[in-house]
């Protein structure tokens, strides 16, 4: 068989199976992806007789051999036909191949996917299972988690509603509409509110004598603004006054919008007539001390000058301005540093023992340098506090010189009556005498005459 014939029954029998377009277009699109082009060899067993064995392959398929004798030389020109023939019957089995291939895969992946599908759809059911067990497990979750928090926010208010109502202040809280949601005890004790039960109630409701002034301020407050007063009057219709310290203040929502406001009251009437009242005695007493007949200096437990009155700087001749303190007083009142010491000493005693004995300090005398130089004898009273000391300065200058005439005055009419003492001791014995020679005649008087009587009776008639 030659080749021409060969090669002619091959493509023959190839063009019977497929179209040789067909077959071109596979063998490009084989060669385009890669595949080994077939091979082909020379076989020689001797000088006469030659053939070819031409080796079906593709990559790392072999798909066998074919062999044709050749009883006449080969030439060079017949190797392109034969091996084009060979590449394009290599391609052909080829994508044959992987066409089977390509059949199994799909069977095999058919099945796999269906296996797949099956096992995914086993899954999905678990999934759903799964899915709808845990969408119960989150519903009671959250039933859970909603009575949790319903328990904390009634916990909550009756823990802010315990807090308020025990508050030691007058404590109140309003919605924005003014309707109460907490109160405190002290709120309903300080003004004098009958009906406990006012949550939910209007405040204008509880309080319908309110003063416009404080529906003014209910409505800053609600625009934001914070409000308060030190001491306010608050006039009832039963004609009492009170006086009231307090703060209005909003509070928010989450959403940061005002829910309301929140009233801090203190009643602080007793308070405020206790300071009036002090203002009248502290009235009443620098009136007094104004108007005193004597000197009055308050220093405070440090000694320094608090409070000096008109007599003093009457009597002394220096203002508070000249003795801010104690020291400086003594220093300008006992210029000698030896008297000084020594009257300070026994006033420091003084003060020490009377603190110590819860005494009174008794009266003491000490002559003081006044301003112009004079010096004046001055009696010294002090009345102590925790915090104050309160020293009397009594200027007995002339009392002494008064007492010391009484005196001398007395001195003389003592000497005088002591004269006349003796001047009438002397006149009484003379009447005692005179008084009992006096005595001695009329008893003998007497004595006559009842010897005169005895004689009379002895005489006959």
């Amino acid at each position: 068989m030659n080749i021409s014939n060969n090669l002619f029954s091959l493509l023959f029998r190839l063009s019977q199976l497929f179209d040789i377009k067909k077959m071109i277009e596979l063998f490009v699109e084989a060669m385009n992806d890669g595949f080994k082009p077939a091979g082909f060899c020379f076989i020689e067993k001797s000088e006469n007789e030659a053939g070819v064995e031409i080796e079906i392959s593709a990559q790392n398929s072999s798909y066998g051999y074919i062999r044709i004798e050749q009883p006449t030389p080969l030439v060079k020109e017949n190797f392109m036909p034969i091996s084009n023939a060979v590449k394009i019957l290599a391609v052909f089995l080829e994508r044959a191949e992987l066409e089977a291939k390509f059949k199994d895969a799909l069977l095999t992946g058919e099945k796999t996917v269906n296996e797949k599908i099956l096992q995914h759809q086993e899954i999905v059911r678990e999934l759903t299972t799964a899915r709808n067990d845990l969408s119960k497990l989150v519903e009671n979750l959250k039933e859970e988690i909603k009575n949790k928090v319903q328990e904390e926010l009634a916990h909550s208010y009756d823990l802010m509603k315990y807090a308020i109502e025990h508050s030691n202040g007058a404590v109140a809280v309003h919605d924005n509409e003014l309707r109460y949601i907490y109160v405190s005890e002290r709120y309903m004790d300080d003004f004098k509110v009958k009906d406990y039960n006012i949550i939910g109630k209007h405040h204008y409701e509880v309080f319908p004598d309110l003063p416009q002034k404080w529906r003014d301020i209910h409505q800053r407050v609600l625009n934001g603004e914070v409000c308060s007063s030190e001491c306010d009057p608050y006039p009832h219709n039963d004609g009492t006054l009170e006086w009231t310290r307090w703060e209005c203040r909003p509070w928010f929502n989450v959403d940061e919008t005002i829910g309301g406001l929140i009233v801090y009251t203190e009643v602080i009437t007793n308070q405020v007539l206790a300071e009036n009242a002090l203002r009248e005695s502290e009235s009443r007493f620098r009136l007094l001390a104004e108007t005193a007949p004597f000197g009055i200096v308050i220093s405070d437990k440090n000694q320094n000058t608090l409070f000096i009155n008109q007599q003093f700087t009457h009597i002394f001749g220096y203002t508070i301005a000249e003795i801010p303190s104690v020291e400086e007083w003594f220093l300008l009142a006992y210029p000698d540093k030896e008297c000084r010491g020594q009257i300070r000493s026994e006033a420091d005693k003084a003060v020490s023992k009377a603190k110590q004995g819860n005494e009174e300090l008794k009266p003491v005398e000490y002559p003081v340098r006044c301003k112009d130089g004079a010096i004046k004898l001055i009696e010294f009273r002090m009345a102590i506090t925790d915090e104050l000391y309160f020293i009397i300065f009594i200027d007995i200058t002339q009392r002494k010189i008064a007492e010391d005439e009484l005196m001398q005055l007395k001195n003389h009419l003592e000497q005088q009556v002591q004269e006349k003492t003796v001047e009438l001791q002397l006149q009484i014995a003379e009447l005692e005498r005179f008084h009992d020679a006096t005595i001695e005649r009329e008893f003998r008087i007497k004595e006559l005459r009842d010897e005169l009587k005895i004689l009379k009776g002895s005489v006959p008639k």
